[in-house]
């Protein structure tokens, strides 16, 4: 069962940081473009979840492969995932700060301040608050603009948050079922940005992004 979930995890891992690529890409084209800094957050934002991902799914690959000593396994898996969550809590809190000095000028209006358990679980509690805001912040856009592309970023970054709430559930509940489902739902929102960063860039939709 734990070759499986490490097999799972590599998987998804690994496509996930692969759809995290051009999104990086296509952001900072929209950058380069726009000449808006929004834009180069989420490119550097998914320049690093994209790093860690594929990097923590081609060591647990590697892992799985070469069945090294129980010592090893334990050492490597557990500093590759904290390295790789390392870069996704700096990558969502880049996307944070994007969204809050974005909303500041869209809204004018004040904003919420960005500001024994295991690092995981740690992790993803601060994961969940900062993606919270990232919504909140969304959902704010959207209920200004009323667009199609604002409610799939909103669509998107719900989906990223209900993945965190469910993985944070399954790591405090030990279930695997619901760990798989929370990689699923985060896959969709990475497809739902990388759509939306494609359309941003081929679409001329930079203005209203």
């Amino acid at each position: 069962m734990l070759a499986l979930l490490y097999f799972m995890t590599s998987c998804f891992d690994i496509i996930s940081g692969a759809v995290a690529v051009p999104i990086c890409h296509y952001a900072l084209k929209a950058y380069k473009l726009s000449k808006r800094r929004f834009f180069l957050f989420i490119s550097t934002a998914f320049l690093l979840l994209a790093t860690g991902l594929i990097s923590h799914g081609m060591i647990l690959f590697l892992i799985l492969a070469t069945r090294p000593a129980r010592v090893l396994i334990a050492l490597t898996s557990t500093y590759s995932a904290l390295i790789s969550i390392l870069l996704e809590l700096l990558a969502y809190m880049l996307i944070a700060i994007g969204y809050h000095e974005e909303i500041k000028k869209i809204l004018a209006v004040p904003l919420i301040p960005i500001g024994p358990i295991s690092i995981n679980v740690l992790s993803r509690m601060i994961g969940v608050v900062l993606l919270f805001y990232i919504t909140i912040n969304q959902f704010l856009v959207y209920v200004r603009v009323r667009e199609r592309g604002s409610l799939l970023l909103l669509v998107a970054f719900i989906s990223i948050l209900v993945s965190y709430v469910m993985h944070l559930h399954a790591l405090l509940l030990v279930k695997s079922e619901v760990y798989i489902i929370s990689r699923c739902i985060n896959f969709f929102g990475f497809l739902i940005l990388l759509y939306m960063m494609h359309y941003v860039v081929h679409g001329g939709g930079i203005e209203k992004a």
